[in-house]
């Protein structure tokens, strides 16, 4: 049976559900394509894009239905613009003196002392304890700093963990210290999941192409002359049925690959 015969003896539901398959695999090429060549800082869940202007690198998106940007010059001075608000400056500069003492743990001997301003304001002062990509910040006191735990109260009120009212928009001490730093950029979209996506698209469209034969393939291990047995109702319904399920399951598994961040 050569391939245009196997095409014309398949039903009207087999042959939409390779042609969903084939689109599917098509159209997610090219989001992917797009999405993946989107490099840039993740702040809040958004990919904000650096470009460089007059020296000064520039992260620019859309934050929440507004323009957001943050503004790092060669000295390591940060700004944040989101929609008609401006935030900063913000410096930063190390200092031994502001680490927690914390000799039973012993992390402290790990820790860059830094204090973190905004303006002639004291944003942050403590020890900055960096992991590869993993950043701890810790008070002065020891305590644990910059947790992103909030709140919003019934008036809209925003209010950090400790019940003060925050700007929710107002940049973390953490992810300026990151801008400071050079953050490491990344992008959305699992190259993985699509690849995954394209093999398991792969493997349904042969058991639609093939599904007598594999049907009757089964079979010899349980009766005699498989080749002469035909499909019940209730064997063509479960096919139908799994390969739906199959077809939902990988339209989902492309949609988390290009919402993912590797």
């Amino acid at each position: 049976m050569n391939r245009w015969s196997r095409w014309t003896g398949l039903d009207r539901f087999q042959k939409v559900l390779l042609l969903v398959l084939s689109a599917m695999a098509a159209v997610f090429a090219v989001l992917y394509g797009v999405t993946v060549s989107k490099v840039g800082f993740l702040y809040r869940d958004v990919i904000l894009v650096p470009h460089t202007q007059d020296g000064s690198t520039i992260y620019a998106g859309k934050l929440q239905g507004a323009e957001a940007a943050f503004t790092v010059t060669a000295d390591k001075t940060v700004t944040f613009r989101w929609g008609d608000r401006e935030y900063g400056p913000y410096t930063a500069a190390e200092d031994p003196s502001a680490i927690p003492k914390d000799d039973e743990s012993g992390m402290s001997e790990l820790m860059t002392g830094v204090e973190l301003l905004c303006g002639d304001e004291v944003l942050f002062r403590g020890g900055v304890l960096r992991n590869g990509a993993t950043w701890m910040l810790f008070n002065e006191d020891g305590s644990w700093a910059d947790l992103g735990i909030y709140a919003t109260m019934s008036d809209g009120t925003v209010i950090d963990g400790d019940g003060n009212e925050v700007d929710q928009m107002e940049p973390s001490p953490q992810a300026i210290l990151r801008l400071m730093d050079g953050p490491g950029l990344t992008h959305r979209g699992s190259l993985p999941a699509y690849f995954g996506g394209v093999l398991l698209s792969f493997l349904v469209g042969l058991s639609i192409l093939f599904a007598d034969e594999l049907f009757r393939w089964d079979l010899r291990f349980r009766i005699r002359s498989p080749e002469s047995a035909e499909p019940s109702d209730w064997e063509l319904f479960s096919r139908k049925l799994g390969w739906t399920v199959a077809v939902i399951l990988i339209f989902v598994l492309y949609l988390i690959g290009l919402t993912d961040v590797p």
